[in-house]
């Protein structure tokens, strides 16, 4: 490498770090959630929910009363930002809606 112009060096190194290093970052910017995937059959427009208790615990300790809440408040209420735990009760928290 010793034989090689600095500006040569420089565009190697940025390639190797995008070869390497922030491919993995990338990825996982575009990788659809598993939230997205349970959620596709309630939409962000979805109408009104059934209220049949089949719950969904939530990462942020919430028990939904079903799948259907929990993709309501997955698409508009926190924006992506609650996440599917497992199917079921949470065991601390109250039941949302």
């Amino acid at each position: 490498m010793a034989f090689l112009p600095p500006s040569t060096k420089t565009i190697l190194g940025f390639f190797i770090l995008i070869l390497f290093g922030f491919t993995g970052i990338f990825s996982k910017l575009k990788e659809p959630s598993y939230e997205k995937y349970l959620c596709q059959k309630y939409p962000r427009d979805y109408g009104p929910c059934s209220r049949n208790y089949d719950p969904i615990c939530g990462k942020d300790d919430v028990t939904y009363i079903n799948l259907c809440f929990f993709c309501w408040t997955f698409w508009n209420e926190y924006q992506g930002r609650v996440h599917f735990r497992k199917f079921g009760r949470c065991s601390q928290r109250e039941t949302l809606f």
